[in-house]
This record gives structure tokens, C-alpha cells and sequence, in this order.
């Protein structure tokens, strides 16, 4: 009597080759480093597509599905979830566009790291720091007019010098890169800055280099400084 050996007819699209059985392709998918891995919870996947609907449903893990990011907490992903472009549903009445008429300037940059936007901002406003367990689901600040800002950014003088007919010049610098911009925009905190500066810093951290409200670059708005 004729017998007939098993082929192998489970396949690992990933490695390219066929298995026995479902266990032995698990088995070869857990102890395989091709095969994408969830360091927390120490299990390897088929593939990354296995990997995300882990993350989607496991209560382990804070994640995104249409951002493909995992977050540390639950309030990372709840801002996230609020502040994003991609989430947000007010953006049809085009009040916060960004100015796509600016030209962009790598070489104003040496480090693209997150890390360097808050070392300025910490050089810069040492007296600034963020309240432990600060709540970021905090209403818009009130934007301010350009005069309005014009004002912040000038000296105070003494009473006995207002007899003076001339009056210091004051320039406005950039909090992150400390030069007189060209192109200027304000977040919906009413902190300005250059506008290159601002939209590589929301590009790495959502939040405002200066308070740490949180802020997306839809929300920007181009002002115009002039001297007055």
C-alpha cells in the first residue's frame, strides 16, 4: 500500500516559505526577527497589519489607527484625538489655513530634534515651566490685534521720560531662532513668531514652544508687523 507524506500547505508570506501546520508557522513567527514585534507585551505578529488591529483593540495600548502612532497614556492620545489636523471637523469654514506662500528654509536649522526646540524655549523663557498634571483641554485663548502685540514686544518707560521727544527703537526677534523675521505668525495663544520657526516646531510637538498650549499649524495666522 502506497502512502502519501503531508506537504507543507501553511505559508509565511513575510519569509517566503511553508509550514506544516498553523503552530509551526507561530512558532516560527515568535523566534523569526522579520516578523514585526510588540516590545510590551513581548508577542511578535504575522504581519504589520496583525500588529495594528493588536494595538486597536488590546487595552494595553494607546494607539491610532488612522495616524498609525501609539501613545504613552491615554491623555496623549486623548489630545492627539482633539488637536489633530487629521481628527479635527472645524476646519471646513477655512478660518485657520496655512500661508503656503512661504517659502521654506532648512538652513536655519542645525538640529531637527525635539529636543532643541525646548532647549531654546527653556534659553529663552527659563521662567516657564508646565504644571504637573496640567489639563490641556483647555478653550482657545483670545487672539490678540498686531498692535496689540507690537505693544508686548516694547520696552516700558519711565514716567520722567516722556517729556523725551525720541523715543529707542525696538525690534522684534523670534523667540526660537532670536532674529527679526520676514514672515510672522501668531497662535491662538497670541504668542508670534517667524513663521518658518513655528510650523517646524508644531511639525514635532504640538503644542506652543512658549506655554505649551496646545496648537496645530491649521491654526496659525499670518500677521504683518510694521514699525509704527
Amino acid at each position: 500500500m502506497r502512502t502519501f507524506r503531508t506537504l507543507p500547505n501553511v505559508y509565511c508570506t513575510l519569509c517566503d516559505q511553508y509550514f506544516v501546520s498553523n503552530e509551526a508557522r507561530t512558532q516560527h513567527v515568535q523566534f523569526s526577527e522579520n516578523h514585526p514585534l510588540c516590545r510590551p507585551c513581548g508577542r511578535r505578529f504575522i504581519n504589520k497589519n496583525a500588529l495594528r488591529v493588536h494595538l486597536n483593540s488590546s487595552p494595553r495600548h494607546h494607539y491610532c489607527a488612522v495616524c498609525d502612532i501609539e501613545f504613552h497614556t491615554l491623555a496623549s492620545l486623548r489630545v492627539h484625538l482633539e488637536f489633530a489636523t487629521v481628527h479635527r471637523s472645524d476646519l471646513d469654514d477655512g478660518d485657520f489655513m496655512i500661508d503656503d506662500d512661504v517659502p521654506w528654509d532648512d538652513d536655519l536649522y542645525e538640529d531637527d530634534t525635539p529636543s532643541w526646540i525646548d532647549n531654546v524655549r527653556h534659553r529663552r523663557y527659563p521662567e516657564v515651566t508646565q504644571p504637573a498634571g496640567a489639563d490641556f483641554n483647555t478653550p482657545p485663548g483670545v487672539q490678540e490685534k498686531p498692535d496689540d502685540l507690537r505693544g508686548k514686544a516694547s520696552h516700558h518707560h519711565d514716567k520722567s521720560s516722556k517729556g523725551e521727544l525720541e523715543e529707542p527703537v525696538v525690534t522684534f526677534t523670534c523667540s526660537l531662532c532670536l532674529e527679526a523675521p520676514q514672515n510672522t505668525s501668531t497662535t491662538r495663544c497670541g504668542h508670534v513668531f517667524c513663521t518658518p520657526c513655528i510650523h517646524k516646531a508644531l511639525k514635532f510637538k504640538r503644542s506652543c514652544p512658549v506655554c505649551r498650549t496646545p496648537a496645530v499649524p491649521t491654526q496659525l495666522r499670518k500677521i504683518y508687523l510694521t514699525a509704527s
